[in-house]
């Protein structure tokens, strides 16, 4: 039996290893240690799956890049802390216009970072709803026009 190859990514790969089996390209000829159960494995793959999971990691990564590249993580642990060292006060007594300003420029900095985190969701939703396993992978999760600007 001749093995039809289909290209399906690493994954499929991956599956045909798992399965106890495996599968070579040799001078242009695939071969694989048991024929008929590689060609079931190739025929029944869905890819999809696998590229919807490494691009919904992707756009994990590329968010959390993006909120390190505005606020570091030294910064927002330091916000943080502010923001409760203010609500505490805010709950004793009237901020000044100096604590006020302190607050808003926080809040304004949290808002960014909210943005970015609704942007991945959106991104992460399209990435689920694909059917098209090859359009995604080609997918360049860092160029989608959701990302704020």
């Amino acid at each position: 039996m001749t093995i039809n190859y289909v290209e399906k990514g690493a994954a499929l790969h991956e599956a045909i290893r798992k399965a106890g089996h495996s599968l070579k390209e040799i001078d242009g000829v695939w071969v694989a240690s048991d024929d008929k159960a590689v060609q079931a494995i190739i025929d029944g793959f869905d890819p999809l799956a696998d590229q919807q999971v490494k691009k919904a990691a992707e756009a994990k990564e590329e968010a959390s890049r993006r909120i390190v590249a505005i606020v570091p993580e030294w910064k927002q642990v330091n916000l943080a802390a502010r923001a409760a060292e203010l609500s505490k006060l805010r709950a004793e007594r009237a901020w000044t216009a100096e604590e006020a300003a302190e607050w808003d420029a926080g809040q304004a900095i949290w808002d960014q970072v909210k943005a970015l985190r609704r942007a991945s969701d959106r991104i992460e939703a399209d990435i689920a709803a694909a059917m098209d396993w090859q359009a995604l992978a080609r997918t360049k999760v860092a160029n989608s026009p959701r990302w704020p600007e």
